[in-house]
């Protein structure tokens, strides 16, 4: 038997198969309980977990069985890779359908910051509307023929290039590893980080977090952006020097802020960014939707399937390679 625990209720198709099928049992529990009752859960072999669930040493020491974690999305900047690689872990990861819904995500942000749509709400909804020619603030910019800079080219960062080149920008990208192949299928030039900054109109940031990538978009950069260009994150607040994009924003360096992601979530009531009137603010929401939820729902399934009755491993989706060495579910 299979035994799976999952941290949050699965969607109605996943919860479907795992009823239908005899050869798993699974169990839904609130991470707390797992502190209050571990005698309970040291025989279960997956741990299904979101993004945003903590997934450190101490819990995994309490699932003493524990072969698989499964995230039902892409990031795992939550979860202490290292150590559960130690422990011979297998980690997966399920970031395609997700990557569809947080690049268009990031456009819903440029696009709205550009056309001055959150603006133009409070506009029409303050009674301001009809009182004279719309102000100044509400004119925005086309985004057809503008420079735009994607930081990371993973699948959200590509389907990000896809998506602009339909409205005829020109874009540009900076990756740790250079992709000449997708430079040259979506036609899209590579720049260094420094020039990527001083070049763009608009940067969406879609890189991972990692030990790297921590502040990577530091203060020099984001200072060295064209006065009046715009910065949308999708990624990871961590990614960012927020105190450095306030400071931006305040003093006009920046035309505005599209963000979904902060350094801490949710927002403190007293953040700055709350009293900005050049920001658009989003709950962690750019992979949420109806599309990610049932498709990512649907592959957790299928991951198990392959992993425990295929017997097979589908590496495009494990995060921690060098744990196959000493890895607990044995494949081969």
């Amino acid at each position: 038997m299979i035994k799976i625990l999952f941290l949050f209720h699965p969607r109605e198709p996943l919860k479907k198969l795992l009823d239908n099928d005899d050869r798993v049992s699974y169990n839904i529990v609130h991470k707390s309980e797992i502190f209050e009752y571990p005698e309970r859960y040291r025989e279960y072999n997956i741990l299904v977990a979101a993004p945003f669930h903590t997934i450190d040493s101490k819990l995994l020491d309490i699932l003493e069985s524990l072969e698989v974690i499964i995230l039902q999305g892409s990031g795992y900047d939550k979860v202490d890779v290292d150590y559960a690689s130690s422990k011979g872990i297998l980690i997966f990861n399920i970031p395609d359908f997700i990557a569809v819904t947080v690049a268009e995500h990031a456009l819903a942000l440029a696009l709205s910051l550009t056309r001055k749509t959150v603006l133009g709400t409070m506009y029409v909804k303050d009674r301001l509307w009809g009182k004279g020619m719309p102000p100044k603030q509400l004119r925005g910019i086309v985004l057809r023929d503008r420079k735009i800079g994607i930081v990371g080219l993973g699948r959200i960062g590509s389907e990000v290039a896809r998506l602009l080149k339909a409205f005829n920008c020109r874009v540009y990208y900076w990756n740790r590893r250079r992709k000449p192949e997708v430079e040259h299928a979506l036609l899209i030039e590579y720049l260094p980080l420094n020039q990527l900054f001083k070049t763009c109109d608009i940067i969406i940031v879609s890189v991972a977090l990692t030990k790297d990538t921590l502040k990577l978009i530091d203060r020099n950069l984001i200072f060295s952006m064209k006065r009046g260009a715009y910065l949308i994150n999708v990624s990871r607040g961590g990614v960012i020097d927020e105190d450095a994009l306030v400071e931006a924003l305040k003093e006009g360096v920046l035309g505005g802020a599209g963000l979904d992601v902060y350094s801490v979530e949710p927002l403190p009531p007293d953040h700055p960014l709350l009293s900005l009137s050049n920001v658009v603010l989003t709950p962690h929401i750019g992979g949420f939707s109806e599309y990610s939820a049932s498709n990512t729902s649907r592959h957790v399934y299928e991951l198990i399937r392959q992993l425990y009755i295929e017997k097979i491993l589908p590496e495009e989706n494990l995060i921690n390679r060098d744990a196959l060495g000493k890895a607990r579910l044995q494949i081969m």
